[in-house]
């Protein structure tokens, strides 16, 4: 199914003798619709389609790289497409634990198709050298503080003339690089390096845009948001009361997907911090920011952005409402 949806999008919409779609309406898909959003930088974003990539997976000098991922229970999923060579690749994998690896698979995959097909070769990953000279002390305090990211809280503190950041119960050492970005370190019992689905490609550096302090993710010369830097901690207001453990109420014939639910604070900030049956082992925490005594924001990589979570009274009880699904507390 997914292969005949690449050869819809290469033959222009057509598929099997009938025109599924208009060309204009696939051009369009695949052309950037974000070119104006100052906090998007350089990631370019179709309909439906991703047409930036952050790593080792981008491929050069092959025009329209368009691609989506799929997740579920089970299972990881890459499509990519070239519609200037009309090349596309699928690779599918029942584990929870190849979404890098589908990726992978599927840009190599294509880099292949793509040189024997038009004779372009992709040239060599080129990691960015470390920094050989002292990193000035107005940028280390400049990066000091706590972030909202999309992967949660991060804090950025500085140990003398060096950076550490925290990250999800890890510790991370952040190295300055030669291009004045600076990478993130992990060590195993603090001693052993051990890489992280490619985080030490990335390059990360403060940037002002607007009035948000921003961290920008850097791979190459492809860029993205990576976070912005948290004012001090909002009053709790009514939600310090409500802290503990909850359970989904409604799922439905909807699948269980959360092992555990729970409204907590960590260094004064709210967060709902959630443990997915997949993933038992990598529980996620969300900030959230108190709007009043009934509603937060859920918050990604910006301060004051997000959906909602808020509080519904049922029959006397008070219960969480986020993306439709309802919770209540069963322990404090």
């Amino acid at each position: 199914d997914l292969g005949r949806l690449l050869a819809m999008m290469l033959a222009e919409g057509r598929s099997q003798g009938s025109q599924v779609l208009q060309a204009a309406s696939v051009a369009e898909l695949l052309s950037p619709q974000n070119a104006q959003v100052a906090l998007d930088l350089n990631f370019q974003v179709g309909l439906g389609w991703m047409l930036s990539t952050l790593g080792r997976s981008s491929l050069r000098g092959a025009g329209t790289v368009a691609h989506h991922a799929g997740a579920i229970g089970g299972f990881r999923s890459q499509l990519y497409l070239l519609p200037q060579h009309k090349l596309g690749v699928v690779v599918l994998a029942n584990s929870d634990a190849a979404g890098r690896l589908v990726d992978q698979v599927a840009n190599e995959a294509l880099g292949v198709f793509l040189e024997i097909k038009s004779g372009i070769r992709q040239p060599p990953f080129k990691p960015v050298e470390p920094a050989t000279q002292a990193v000035p002390t107005a940028l280390l305090q400049r990066l000091v503080g706590d972030y909202t990211t999309i992967a949660g809280l991060v804090r950025v503190m500085a140990l003398g003339d060096r950076l550490q950041a925290e990250l999800g119960g890890r510790t991370f050492r952040l190295l300055p690089r030669s291009d004045g970005s600076f990478s993130l370190d992990y060590r195993l019992l603090g001693l052993l390096s051990i890489e992280l689905d490619g985080l030490g490609d990335i390059g990360l550096s403060p940037r002002t845009i607007g009035h948000r302090e921003v961290l920008v993710a850097r791979v190459g010369d492809q860029e993205m948001l990576a976070g912005q830097r948290l004012a001090p901690p909002e009053p709790l207001l009514a939600w310090g009361g409500r802290l503990g453990e909850y359970e989904l109420i409604n799922l439905g014939d909807d699948q269980p997907f959360l092992r555990r639910m729970r409204l907590m604070v960590e260094r004064g900030r709210l967060m709902m911090e959630m443990t997915g049956i997949d993933e038992p082992d990598q529980p996620q925490r969300i900030l959230l920011k108190p709007l009043s005594d009934d509603e937060c924001l859920v918050l990604g990589v910006l301060a004051d952005r997000g959906e909602t979570l808020s509080i519904l009274r049922e029959g006397g009880e008070e219960r969480l409402v986020f993306s439709g699904y309802q919770a209540r507390r069963i322990a404090r």
